[in-house]
């Protein structure tokens, strides 16, 4: 796969797997080794306008496609407990994982393709792979099925439903662009997937983290052999300038194809520090109906850092100091690092009630 992978010439990667954490691991991968040096001469840097189109020796763009069983997968900069229903992402048992792009929060499943266009920083355009699938597609149909929106979605052209957003990273003078098809998607459970009442599971101050937009999403209805295909023909139309005889490679890739280091990658993906304890700070405010207080949660590094409760009616002295001394071991215990996982909270806390309502309102845990 190494080989493969660093050799010259345009690529496209096929996954045989169906494991998140592989599958982003090896894209990741072929991120970081695909090969750009032909791209660093001074004639290059000389001649480039900032729009790649002098560029033209560049020929070493890669192609990924995978598919993953159900989980959530958010963006590098966003707060996992505020962008989905955490609970009950639990209670399905979906992995959730943190990305190493931008982007925003989505839910991957066996309808939908996951597609990943890399190529140099300085050959990068953000809507180019895009309109690539766009054309290919509207082509297949004979007719204009979807478009790309303002924010760099590709719609629905009748409805305007947003059947695939977008997520980029830049670094080390490569770019990849990489987004989530929806061709035959369980639409209704991705929607309660994504779905936080607020009411139940408390509001979550985010600080520094990137929000998602929130659209309307619809099913391209389109078989996932057929997507791969098209856009894979697209994408060697384009990057052979349409010449009919230029030739890409395809590599279908299994598990026993993948090196140590995608593996290792994979097993950092899992890592609890980096899908939650990298989190920016954020405070996240509950109400409790039942003994009618608020409590008011601090969290930074996904570690708790601070405990506030108020209260509807302070003349309810003795109601007050039990709720007060039920949870006074949040706080003596604060100095200890405090994982903010509804298990370890609630662990702390002493009256039952209140504590298997902190552990549902954070992860769902009782």
């Amino acid at each position: 796969l190494s080989d493969l992978v660093k050799q010259s010439g345009p690529h496209v990667f096929i996954s045989k797997l169906h494991n998140p954490y592989l599958n982003l691991a090896l894209e990741d991968y072929i991120f970081n080794n695909m090969p750009i040096k032909d791209y660093h001469n001074k004639d290059n840097n000389k001649n480039n306008t900032g729009d790649g189109k002098n560029l033209q020796s560049f020929k070493n763009q890669r192609l990924v496609f995978y598919i993953n069983q159900p989980c959530i997968v958010f963006g590098k900069n966003q707060n996992g407990w505020k962008e989905m229903n955490y609970p009950l992402v639990k209670r399905m048992g979906f992995p959730t994982l943190r990305r190493k792009s931008g982007g925003g929060c989505v839910v991957h499943d066996k309808g939908n393709v996951n597609f990943s266009f890399i190529t140099s920083k300085n050959k990068f355009d953000r809507k180019f792979f895009s309109n690539v699938i766009i054309k290919e597609v509207n082509g297949f149909f004979g007719e204009k099925r979807i478009d790309l929106n303002e924010r760099g979605d590709i719609i629905e052209f009748d409805t305007q439903k947003k059947i695939s957003g977008s997520a980029y990273k830049v670094s080390r003078g490569r770019c990849y662009h990489h987004g989530t098809m929806l061709l035959n998607s369980e639409l209704p459970i991705i929607r309660q997937l994504l779905k936080r009442d607020e009411r139940k599971l408390g509001k979550i101050e985010n600080g520094s983290s990137i929000e998602s937009v929130r659209s309307s999403i619809g099913n391209l209805k389109m078989d996932k052999e057929v997507f791969m295909d098209i856009v894979i023909q697209g994408f060697k139309k384009k990057i052979g300038n349409g010449n009919k005889d230029f030739k890409i490679n395809i590599s279908y890739i299994e598990e026993k194809h993948l090196n140590s280091e995608i593996k290792k990658s994979s097993e950092e993906l899992k890592n609890w520090e980096w899908n939650f304890g990298s989190t920016p700070k954020f405070k996240h405010y509950l109400y409790n109906e039942e003994f009618k207080f608020k409590l008011i949660l601090e969290v930074e590094k996904g570690h708790l850092k601070g405990i506030d409760i108020k209260f509807d009616n302070d003349e309810n002295i003795q109601q007050n100091e039990r709720v007060i001394e039920s949870m006074n071991q949040i706080g003596i215990n604060l100095d200890h690092k405090i994982r903010y996982t509804g298990s370890e909270i609630s662990g702390f806390i002493l009256n039952d009630k209140i504590s298997d309502w902190v552990g549902s309102c954070i992860d769902g845990s009782l």
